[in-house]
């Protein structure tokens, strides 16, 4: 087959492509240096890089297709190889570039059967951007001295050239497959079309259709009929009511108590504090009395669906849900105009009533008053402290750290890098919280928590990273810092047996330390001894370097990064300080990717859990590495059973780690604001009532 231009194109942000599709079909893919991630910052496409593995069946519904445009990774089957690889994994040095390919292994995703299936082959479009392999060797070759990207080292121009033919390759297997594609040979060129040989040197790339019609036709279907507009509302009061048949409740009605057999539940609108409306998620917990350390619960979010049941393992997991609830008892769905819920089960019971006010008061006095004891902890309103107040807080702080409890002994006298916790505590993780103080703050004013920490029934695992705004337009802010500091040092020194903090990379006053061109840890220094002197920031770097490192028990195990790149004994990374090696990778380390070659896999999890002494299959959770925007946990990631990622400090959503039923599972809380709220309803400087 040869290229040939498209007659038709469009113009996105001064880049032409084809004319019929639309700006979110399009998928840009090609080998290293080409310039993916230049094309998708020019046209404004989705900014995260994702990984698409063309070998699994059912590739097409992968989530890192979900965000459009967008640059992609692809996985390909090589011969000899049970697993996908990229081109610049270490297969293709093996192989002979574009033959060792075995494109009989992609799989091509089906044609629809019915008329309202999804259409696939027609739901994306694959741009290859393709430049001529000398153009890229140079430009690669100028990379590499610069060293901004590992996949250019040691580069030849064959392999460049093998790469391109890969690519090439898998292109038109792609379109004589049924697939929209089509190729680009640099930025600024124009987008090319696959004719046959056999046409004429007169042939014109072939156009793409039309987006189909038919997704527009379900989706105001579903509109006309899973909205709500065809279900009757609920009339509801304190008494139960019995529900035989679909009935909606409008955003603005709840809390509920909702009864499924004989087990209760509360369905609960969530209104963050200090957020105008709410968000329009529904929140759905078990009734419980007493109530427990930290209620788990089920995020229902808008749009969103779910079957309450016993064969929905995620719920049966959450609740520990009885016999009396059917296998597949209610669904509830999250409409624009409300909530609908409709039983499944014509032998199963379903009872619906407005929650009681006692209820209601019974959660907002437990939320007071845990805002209320966090106020005394940090000693007043949730800014800086006094220079003088601050410098005994830390001190207070680091003489907890000298002898800190559950550390293993380390050497020379020093307490280990090792927190070695008892199996009776219930574990909270949080992972990087970048200054967002109310997020903080929203976990420990969750139910009976700070309770079961002072009590010593609960401990709560920082994983390091809590300085340092992320957003763009705070990356300056270090006040925000400073606040988590004080408030981070009141809670040690407040509970030394039961709230810990991991060291994060962040965790560091190092230049290198900086995001978006940002020095960050410069700026954190000179923040802190503009405020509080010289002293003082130094006594913060012995803060730094008195943290642990790991936490374990036999339930879990969390670090900041993750693993180390090989087998070492336990006592190795109880002494991290006397291996700078070691101490770097747990901090820095991220998980192995297109773009991270070098990154840590599931060997390198193994051989962690094997050096802690620990079961192949305990949960091993780490922060540090986000895997996609808009998104705040990430559970058996790369495949890895029982590795999770958490991510807590959005200024919108976040996830902390819990143990509920002696799984480790993932929670998330959308973030509050509470700065107004206090003012109003915790005393002042005086003591007096504002």
């Amino acid at each position: 087959m040869r290229l040939v231009e498209f007659q038709e194109t469009q113009d996105i942000r001064g880049v032409l492509f084809p004319k019929q599709p639309t700006y979110r079909q399009f998928v840009i893919t090609g080998p290293p240096g080409a310039g993916k991630s230049t094309l998708i910052t020019r046209i404004h496409g989705w900014p995260e890089e994702g990984y698409v593995d063309l070998t699994l069946k059912g590739w097409w519904k992968a989530s890192q297709l979900t965000f459009r445009p967008r640059e992609v990774h692809l996985g390909l089957p090589v011969a000899g190889v049970s697993e996908a690889q990229t081109v610049f994994d270490d297969a293709w040095s093996e192989g002979e570039g574009a033959l060792a390919l075995e494109l009989d292994r992609i799989h091509i995703p089906p044609e629809p059967k019915w008329i309202f299936s999804p259409d696939w082959r027609r739901r994306y479009v694959f741009e290859f951007l393709l430049p001529d392999p000398e153009v890229l060797f140079e430009r690669r070759r100028e990379r590499a001295r610069q060293g901004t990207h590992e996949v250019d080292a040691e580069l030849s121009l064959e392999v460049v050239r093998n790469q391109v033919e890969v690519f090439t390759a898998v292109a038109e297997h792609l379109h004589r497959a049924g697939l929209q594609v089509y190729v680009r040979r640099d930025i600024d060129s124009p987008p090319l079309g696959f004719v046959d040989d056999a046409e004429g040197d007169g042939a014109t790339a072939p156009t793409f259709p039309e987006p189909a019609a038919v997704p527009k036709l379900v989706a105001r279907l579903e509109q006309l009929f899973l909205s709500g507009d065809t279900v009757p509302q609920l009339k509801l009061d304190d008494e139960a009511v019995g529900l035989r048949e679909a009935g909606r409740v409008a955003h603005g009605v709840g809390p509920l108590r909702l009864v499924l057999g004989d087990a209760p539940f509360h369905l609960v609108p969530d209104q963050p504090v200090g957020r105008n409306g709410s968000s329009r998620d529904w929140l759905l917990f078990a009734e419980e009395t007493p109530a427990p350390t930290l209620r788990p619960f089920l995020r229902i979010a808008q749009g969103e669906s779910v079957v309450i049941g016993r064969d929905n393992e995620d719920v049966q997991l959450l609740f520990d849900l009885p016999k009396s609830i059917a296998r597949r008892h209610l669904k509830i769905r999250s409409r624009r105009r409300g909530l609908i819920l409709e039983p499944l089960d014509p032998e199963g019971e379903t009872g619906l009533s407005l929650l009681s006010q006692e209820r209601l008061l019974d959660f907002a006095c437990c939320r007071l008053q845990n805002l209320a004891w966090l106020n005394d902890i940090f000693g007043g309103p949730f800014t800086h402290l006094p220079a003088e107040r601050a410098r005994d807080r830390l001190e207070e702080a680091m003489e907890v750290l000298a002898d800190e409890p559950f550390r293993m002994p380390g050497t020379e006298g020093r307490p280990g890098s090792i927190l070695d916790l008892p199996d009776d505590m219930e574990p909270i993780l949080i992972g990087d919280l970048h200054g967002q103080v109310d997020n903080l703050i929203t976990v420990l004013c969750q139910d009976r928590l700070l309770a079961a920490i002072d009590e010593g029934r609960a401990c709560l695992i920082l994983l390091g990273d809590a300085f340092h705004r992320e957003e763009d337009g705070f990356l300056h802010d270090m006040e925000s810092s400073v606040v988590m500091l004080d408030l981070l040092l009141g809670l040690k020194a407040r509970f030394p047996r039961s709230f810990f903090y991991l060291r994060g990379n962040h965790d560091s006053f190092h230049e290198d330390i900086a995001k978006g061109g940002v020095p960050q840890g410069v700026l954190f220094r000179k923040h802190l001894r503009d405020l509080r002197g010289k002293e003082y920031v130094k006594r913060v770097g012995d803060f730094f370097e008195a943290l642990p490192f790991i936490a374990r028990n036999p339930r879990f195990i969390a670090c900041h990064a993750g693993p180390v790149g090989s087998e070492v004994p336990m006592e190795m990374l109880n002494n991290v300080h006397d291996y700078p090696g070691l101490m770097h990778e747990l901090v820095t380390t991220r998980l192995r990717g297109p773009n991270r070659p070098a990154g840590y896999r599931k060997r390198d999890v193994r051989a962690f859990r094997r050096s802690l002494d620990v079961d192949r299959h305990t949960p091993f959770i780490v922060g540090h590495t986000p895997l996609a925007m808009g998104e705040t946990s990430w559970s058996h990631v790369n495949d890895i059973r029982h590795h999770h990622i958490v991510h807590s400090g959005a200024p919108d959503r976040f996830s902390v780690f819990a143990r509920v039923r002696g799984a480790m599972v993932a929670l998330e809380y959308s973030a509050e604001s509470f700065e107004e709220f206090l003012q109003e309803l915790l005393p002042n400087e005086n003591g007096d009532d504002q």
